[in-house]
């Protein structure tokens, strides 16, 4: 038996383990808050040269860009992509909102960091929105499946407006931390108040 294919297996091991050590001092910086961090902090931090930063990243956006995506990925962004689809009608308002405070609530320090990366970078804010879009996608899928079954006593439009408000960040983090309440409180919070604006079907 050649060893190649043990040896290809090590190699695959070893640069899954450099970018799991740079994606999470990025992480941890970005967190850490402060001066602006560079390439080079993050490369120190990870204990790898700068080259191989930007041989898996490409640059500082990159970077940032490959936090979102683990922040999706330990956040379970399919679950919540599968509760939108799959939960019944009746029960799918509450479960959206209620999933997505879970959600948030993975890691809402580096979401805050991030968010707050967009106020001076406008890269930062471009790589962000494309990331709502895929937010506001899902939300689409959420209020057409709710019309389809004549659950909704708005507009479909006003609907995707309110879910936006009270599916986002800023919404989950103005009442967890500041307010002192679970993450379920605030789902639950949240849910009360989507029912009450939309809830109530339309009379035709």
């Amino acid at each position: 038996m050649s060893p190649r294919p043990y040896r290809l297996g090590e190699r695959a091991v070893a640069v899954a383990d450099t970018r799991r050590r740079i994606v999470d001092a990025a992480r941890d910086l970005l967190c850490e808050g402060g001066r602006q961090r560079s390439v080079e902090d993050v490369a120190r931090r990870a204990d790898v040269a700068r080259a191989t930063v930007y041989q898996h990243y490409r640059s500082k956006l990159g970077l940032v860009e490959a936090v979102l995506a683990d922040l999706e990925e330990r956040a379970d962004l399919a679950r919540l992509t599968w509760v939108i689809t799959e939960t019944p009608p009746a029960g799918l308002l509450r479960a959206t909102i209620v999933d997505g405070c879970r959600y948030w609530a993975t890691d809402p320090v580096l979401a805050r960091r991030i968010l707050g990366l967009t106020a001076a970078d406008p890269d930062a804010a471009a790589l962000v929105a494309r990331h709502d879009e895929g937010r506001l996608a899902l939300l689409r899928t959420v209020v057409g499946r709710l019309d389809a079954a004549g659950l909704l006593g708005v507009a479909p439009e006003e609907a995707l407006d309110v879910l936006w408000l009270l599916t986002g960040f800023d919404a989950y983090d103005t009442l967890a931390l500041p307010r002192g309440r679970t993450t379920d409180a605030v789902g639950v919070l949240l849910a009360d108040l989507a029912d009450a604006r939309l809830g109530t079907p339309r009379h035709h």
